[in-house]
């Protein structure tokens, strides 16, 4: 069966982040510790939280209460979002598969974060379809989320190309009957891509 959409990760495949930058910066904001931080927002379920839909004023409100720091959503949203960086040989790649497969977003993240990443870096406009877990309240590896991507590609899950930076999200997909990849380089990618006749 022939490829008709690929469905692409968002972090660790088309940009690459630091959380531990977030949390370096607002322990400086608190005198607290970064693994402290990291420990308040991402290993206590609040950043999951936000990424299933809770609001930025909420979020904004509960990571102060929670590292005592103190400062207006403006500046943390800065802190907060600005740790991004495009990996260009992967948009080049979306670039080169625009308008010959479905180009289908499915990504974990959230409000801040993801306005940030469509502000700043032009790829994520060839996209055909967004799947963010903060719109649809589910999240990786929830079975459902890949589902919708999948109905929203427009065609079967075995006609779809999954490629993710997850080892347990790709497990996750190809247990639903996607034709799914782990990603490792731009380069690996591109291979799996001329695989498939599409690059």
């Amino acid at each position: 069966m022939g490829t008709e959409a690929v469905i692409f990760d968002l972090g660790g495949v088309i940009v690459d982040f630091s959380h531990m930058a977030i949390c370096a910066r607002l322990a400086a904001r608190c005198g607290g510790s970064a693994r402290r931080v990291y420990a308040d927002i991402f290993e206590s379920g609040l950043e999951e939280a936000y990424d299933r839909g809770l609001s930025t004023a909420e979020f904004h409100r509960l990571v102060m209460e929670r590292t005592g720091a103190d400062m207006p959503l403006g500046e943390f949203r800065a802190i907060w979002s600005d740790i991004f960086t495009e990996n260009r040989e992967v948009s080049a790649l979306v670039e080169g598969l625009k308008g010959r497969v479905s180009l289908v977003l499915l990504s974990n993240t959230n409000e801040l974060h993801f306005e940030h990443v469509r502000e700043r870096f032009p790829v994520i406009g060839l996209f055909d379809e967004l799947v963010l877990s903060y719109e649809v309240g589910l999240r990786k590896p929830d079975a459902a989320i890949f589902r919708l991507a999948v109905e929203r590609s427009g065609t079967a899950a075995q006609r779809c190309f999954y490629v993710d930076d997850n080892a347990g999200y790709v497990e996750a997909a190809a247990a639903l009957g996607l034709d799914s990849r782990l990603f490792e380089s731009a380069g690996a990618l591109a291979r799996e891509l001329a695989r498939r006749g599409l690059a």
